[in-house]
């Protein structure tokens, strides 16, 4: 009997023994306070790198085993083309790959990777391909270094979690169509550095508040905030050059947008049809208020482009001072402005039948001639 229950005693402490040995190689807690660096279970959606480890849940991070790459065509540096055989959702591209540097992420490399949450490229990283990361639907956060400065079309279309962005400062060129389809973005980080803003970047990004444009932006391109439906407020900077077609249309929800220039500074920049944002806002402030009842061409300006007053439901006259010629007024001059009744041209005797030939208008237009009072 006395035999029996020793039998029995050892039996169940070795399968304790075993049993916690299973548990120790599960959690990976064999032997001391080692931690996975791919752990799920750490509190954390996904890590935030800091000085290798993870700044939320202090998991060590380690480079993704697995990844696929291809060597530049000069020798010199190596681009990451695709997931390979890494099962990590949380990606960490490393900064080197058989003793060279990892330069440049390809084009199409992790599109459709619908299962990752989280990508970490490093500081070496200096170009994005073409649709990269498009439609990695549940990636909620990208860490990318400022030294990136080209990012292809469609780089992060269709990544529909993402709600967060930082551009990164060397970029100058948002491309087109980077965010187009993240209908969760809410915020995006642009950096003063950026210069052209793309056709369709943020397109039918629906849950976009706030965009602060940057001091030295030129170009906005069309259908850039297409469909952003709970935009409210816009900066425009006296920088920007030109607004492509449709840059903000359906964005039914933008009840401000202020201009930083003066009216002669709005009359020089490059509208596209649609593009003019006071097609979608009626309170588009420029010298710190909307346009008035008359307005006086400044001076300065010889020249008119088209859709200047697209949308404007306050203007109702309009007066063109002797020093702008009839070649100069495009025929879209004053289109879309459903209250505008009354051109007034200054000029002389001579010139009125080229104004009649070249210019577009359905309302009454007043000659004014040296002599008239």
């Amino acid at each position: 009997m006395k035999r029996y229950v020793y039998v029995m005693i050892c039996f169940v402490g070795i399968l304790l023994c075993l049993t916690g040995c299973s548990i120790g190689l599960e959690t990976g807690n064999i032997g001391g306070d080692f931690v996975n660096p791919h752990r799920v279970d750490t509190g954390c959606e996904y890590h935030l790198p800091e000085d290798g480890v993870c700044a939320e849940c202090g998991a060590a991070i380690q480079d993704s085993q697995g990844l696929e790459f291809a060597l530049s065509e000069d020798g010199t540096y190596y681009i990451c083309v695709g997931i390979g055989t890494c099962t990590d959702t949380q990606i960490v591209i490393p900064a080197q790959y058989e003793q060279k540097p990892v330069a440049a992420i390809g084009n199409s490399a992790f599109a459709e990777c619908t299962r990752i949450k989280s990508f970490v490229l490093p500081d070496g990283i200096l170009s994005i391909g073409e649709e990269a990361f498009k439609s990695c639907r549940k990636c909620e956060h990208f860490q990318i270094p400022d030294m990136v400065e080209a990012v292809g079309k469609g780089a992060f279309k269709h990544c529909k979690q993402l709600k967060e962005f930082r551009i990164p400062i060397a970029l100058q060129e948002i491309p087109d169509e980077m965010l187009e389809g993240c209908y969760r973005l809410k915020t995006v980080v642009m950096p003063e550095t950026v210069r052209v803003i793309g056709s369709h970047s943020f397109d039918n990004c629906q849950s976009l508040e706030v965009i602060e444009l940057p001091s030295q932006l030129t170009e906005i391109g069309s259908y850039a905030f297409y469909q952003c439906t709970k935009l409210q407020k816009l900066l425009i900077p006296t920088s920007v050059q030109a607004i492509g077609q449709g840059a903000f249309d359906e964005s039914t929800n933008i009840n401000e947008v202020v201009y930083r220039g003066s009216l002669a500074d709005w009359l020089k920049i490059d509208f596209g049809s649609k593009g003019n944002p006071m097609t979608v806002c009626d309170r588009v402030l420029i010298e710190g208020a909307v346009l008035p009842e008359t307005v006086v061409i400044p001076t300065g300006i010889t020249e008119l482009k088209n859709y200047s007053f697209d949308g404007s439901k306050t203007v109702k006259s309009i007066m063109l001072h002797n020093g702008i010629e009839a070649k100069n007024v495009p025929s879209l001059a004053f289109y879309g402005c459903p209250s505008l009744t009354d051109l007034y041209i200054e000029t002389t005797q001579d010139k009125i039948n080229s104004f009649k030939k070249t210019v577009y208008f359905s309302g009454n237009i007043h000659y004014i001639t040296e002599g008239d009072s």
